[in-house]
């Protein structure tokens, strides 16, 4: 491995661990108040997806000259966004308490309201922690949707249809999904899980000490998870768990992407940072 390299942007300190030079994913550590798409799908890396706060719909803009390509106004709030890259194209886009479903070209598919799909649960913390926690989304190699919300995934297939609905137990802090084996990696605070298209659970992990888990990602390269622990890097063997990688930073990481090259980005917070 080469030697890391560092970047200041906007206040958020990036690390590459890894040989390639280049800002996998610049627009959401330069935009704080939007949110940007998730992917796992190398085709999608060309453009952004990005939901502004301020703006309440989605844009997509070029991650090569930062153009504006499209907009979808009157989208509404968006708390989390997901992107399948395969032909044909489809955003995945969660707020309000609804999952949409646009095209690339901005038209709307379909929309679903969640909270009518959750099953009765006598589980109060989990229904209090989805009102108290980030929604995350991420699409499947099958192009199926899983929706994070506090302490349950809701997974559904490529039309909306509804497939399961998991508690997890804890809240969910992150999602990413391993498309060799079309495995989503879900991690809370403390445990690493992975369940398959079947909604089975295929592999747990429960780091040693007090874990603080802030981010993961799926490296398609090295067919590994990035694990990010407060200030500790780990990479996870996406068979089955094991730790191949382990190394302490002077700062706690708040965000990961690999660069598809066997490296990773890492982005952090300056604990003075004024950029809100």
């Amino acid at each position: 491995m080469n030697n890391p390299i560092s970047l200041t942007r906007s206040g958020r300190n990036l690390l590459n661990l890894g040989a390639a030079l280049f800002l996998a994913f610049p627009l959401s550590l330069s935009s704080p108040s939007g949110v940007q798409a998730s992917t796992s799908d190398l085709a999608a890396r060309e453009a952004a997806w990005i939901a502004e706060a301020a703006y309440e719909g989605i844009l997509k803009v070029s991650k090569e000259t930062g153009e504006l390509m499209l907009q979808i106004p009157g989208a509404g709030r968006m708390d989390a966004l997901a992107v399948s890259g395969e032909e044909p194209g489809v955003l995945w886009a969660y707020g309000q308490n609804s999952l949409s479903a646009y095209s690339f070209k901005g038209e709307l598919l379909l929309t679903l309201v969640v909270d009518a799909l959750d099953d009765d649960s006598d589980d109060d913390e989990s229904e209090e922690d989805d009102d108290e926690t980030s929604p995350h989304l991420a699409v499947s190699q099958d192009r199926s949707v899983w929706l994070a919300r506090g302490a349950r995934l809701h997974h559904f297939d490529a039309v909306g249809n509804g497939l399961h609905v998991i508690s997890v137990g804890e809240s969910i802090e992150a999602l990413s999904v391993d498309r060799e084996r079309n495995h989503l990696w879900v991690a809370t605070k403390e445990r690493l899980e992975a369940y398959n298209a079947l909604g089975e659970l295929t592999v747990s992990v429960t780091p040693g000490g007090d874990p603080e888990h802030r981010d993961i990602a799926y490296d398609p390269a090295l067919d590994a998870l990035w694990v990010a622990d407060r200030r500790t890097l780990r990479r996870y063997d996406a068979a089955d768990g094991a730790v191949l990688f382990s190394q302490e930073l002077s700062e706690e990481i708040s965000y990961l992407a690999p660069d598809f090259q066997g490296g990773v980005w890492i982005a952090s917070e300056d604990d003075d940072d004024d950029d809100e």
